[in-house]
């Protein structure tokens, strides 16, 4: 069943839900025995619907090593796709083991990972990972984008000029924006 399961997932010939299915059933085995075919399935150039059955699978398996495999991978995967193997790495300790190793090392930046996920991890009840989170919330705390809030925070105390706003915006936002007088639905207000 196994073999026949992995021929079918990586049959491009074969009906998507064919290769689901196939896909699915790939979790009543051992995951060394499927790593080839699940590499071959997060590769972006297959369907999603594959790619997320493929994380389902290895979640399914839970090989201890599956975490560490799967976020050596973090950079070919999707979004999409990220949202789902991040579901999946922190639903097991050893996986979040080594998420945190990842995260720390920058092979996963923590950009990628959704905030409320990683926040989820702060209520977890294993002393390993909630010492984890620790480490790992003082680096959110300087993220990139909190740096980049940061700076333009002096901003927001600066009085506003109106006039000199909307020349700014008027050139690159006039064909969407709706100020005063500005772009298509300012015009259908003024008729």
């Amino acid at each position: 069943v196994l073999d026949r399961s992995r021929v079918v997932a990586l049959d491009e010939a074969a009906r998507i839900d064919e290769r689901v299915s196939a896909v699915r059933r790939l979790a009543i085995g051992g995951f060394a025995d499927s790593a080839a075919v699940f590499d071959a399935l997060l590769r972006s150039r297959q369907p999603q619907a594959l790619q997320r059955a493929a994380v389902e699978a290895m979640s399914r398996i839970g090989a201890p090593e599956t975490g560490a495999w799967l976020l050596a991978r973090w950079s070919q995967l999707g979004p999409g796709l990220r949202s789902a193997a991040a579901a999946a790495v922190f639903g097991r300790t050893e996986w979040v083991r080594a998420f945190f190793d990842a995260g720390e090392e920058g092979r996963v930046p923590l950009a990628d990972v959704d905030p409320a996920q990683v926040r989820l991890l702060a209520i977890r009840r294993e002393p390993m990972i909630r010492a984890g989170y620790a480490r790992l919330a003082e680096r959110l705390q300087t993220s990139p984008r909190r740096e980049g809030l940061a700076a333009y925070r002096p901003a927001l105390g600066l009085p506003g000029d109106a006039a000199r706003g909307a020349a700014h915006i008027a050139p690159a936002c006039a064909p969407c924006q709706s100020q005063a007088s500005v772009g298509p639905r300012g015009r259908a207000r003024q008729a």
